[in-house]
């Protein structure tokens, strides 16, 4: 039942992500194709909107997933997924994981306009694109494969982190308890889930783990010493540590298992 419904999500949603997508795609092509003209001041506001367009494409995918979970689960066509055959955990899978791998497409093609906008800069200014990537390629080989693999995988971290629980907290104000508040419910959700995000980053400095900057290795060093030390010195940090990640995924997780919860004891969907 899952496959069914994942694939009719892909089904339905594919035009609105195809043409929120397409659209980034579009107004970054023209403004590049300005920037190559190097005309003064337009080009440099152009670039600009390259980057407008990168940000926007992810971030528009991104609120159409929300807004279809919504629409499907608790509004007018919510009856019909109530009246679905299936456990409602099927069901809310089925639209956060659509929905996050949609947001990943959306990112990887914002990093692509992102690159698109960096070659044209470097190409107008006479630089070497083949040497900048070999410098590139040199960089990426003295970093720490621990820190290297880690921050590959804070990108699909941070689309769980923002999908998932967003998600979830839809489910959760939508019982029994808080549905009497409308989308007043997950509005105060997401203010209350941002401030505990807040919290737990900086409860994150608590715990061991993270990038010696200087050196660019991962280390267990507590990176609490550090800050205090670069606050009054007015430095830079030495230890940047990886603990706000863990926990906010940690976060991220407990509030998705409560949203499935919440969809299968209070919203009934058999």
């Amino acid at each position: 039942m899952f496959t069914r419904l994942f694939t009719h999500e892909l089904r339905v949603n594919a035009k609105q992500n195809l043409t929120a997508i397409g659209l980034s795609v579009l107004v970054a092509a023209l403004a590049l194709a300005i920037v190559m003209l190097r005309w003064p001041l337009i080009s440099t506001m152009s670039a600009t909107v390259v980057t407008l367009a990168a940000f926007a494409c992810p971030a528009a995918v991104l609120v159409i997933s929300l807004q279809n979970f919504w629409r499907t689960m608790y509004g007018d066509r919510g009856y019909f997924t109530m009246a679905l055959p299936t456990r409602g955990r099927n069901v809310f899978l089925a639209k956060t994981i659509h929905g996050y791998l949609a947001f990943m497409v959306a990112v990887t093609v914002a990093l692509v306009l992102q690159l698109a906008l960096w070659w044209a800069q470097a190409y107008l200014n006479g630089v070497d694109v083949g040497a900048r990537m070999d410098q590139f390629a040199t960089i990426l080989s003295n970093i720490d494969p621990v820190v290297l693999a880690i921050a590959v995988a804070s990108v699909p971290i941070m689309g769980f982190t923002y999908l998932f629980p967003l998600a979830a907290i839809m489910s959760i104000g939508a019982g029994p308890r808080w549905n009497h508040l409308g989308f007043g419910a997950p509005v105060v959700g997401y203010m209350i889930y941002y401030v505990t995000g807040q919290v737990f980053g900086v409860l994150g400095f608590l715990l061991p783990g993270g990038v010696d900057i200087t050196t660019g290795r991962f280390t267990w060093e507590w990176s609490v010493p550090s800050l205090i030390d670069a606050i009054v010195t007015g430095g830079q940090p030495k230890i940047i540590g990886f603990g706000a990640i863990v926990l906010q995924l940690l976060l991220s997780a407990v509030l998705t298992c409560w949203g499935v919860r919440a969809v299968e004891k209070h919203t009934a969907l058999r």
